[in-house]
């Protein structure tokens, strides 16, 4: 699910300078710009954190939903590569913190991103600890 921004906000260059050094990180090495977020700014409109949550779903998009040991209905036996299971979890963890600290977080229905269905169950007793 790509988030639009529905009107032009200004973005504080904190935030800024986050989400383009998130963006900025090699996708399998995610981890490591989000392995130190902590809140430190004010409570913000959601739309403000949108490029960083379409970056989000974009990482989904490659290294998630095409994995054959996700996929129920695929009796394949390819071998994926190994989860990434840390960036999987960072980003959650960032995710969380996000919406705790934003107005208007009821714009993210994590419903309608199907990554969060097809990792849940691989991460359930992980997901419990980060919430």
């Amino acid at each position: 699910m790509k988030l639009k921004r529905r009107r032009a906000l200004e973005v504080t260059s904190k935030i800024k300078t986050f989400i383009n050094n998130v963006t900025a990180t090699p996708p399998e090495n995610i981890e490591d710009s989000l392995k130190s977020f902590f809140w430190v700014f004010d409570k913000r409109d959601f739309h403000h954190w949108a490029d960083l949550f379409n970056h989000f779903d974009t990482y989904f998009e490659k290294y998630i939903k095409p994995r054959k040991d996700l996929q129920l209905e695929d009796n394949s036996l390819e071998s994926d590569p190994p989860f990434p299971r840390e960036a999987v979890l960072h980003i959650l963890r960032v995710i969380r913190i996000i919406l705790e600290n934003c107005t208007n977080k009821h714009l993210y229905n994590a419903y309608e991103v199907p990554f969060f269905t097809i990792i849940l169950p691989q991460f359930i007793s992980e997901l419990l600890n980060v919430i």
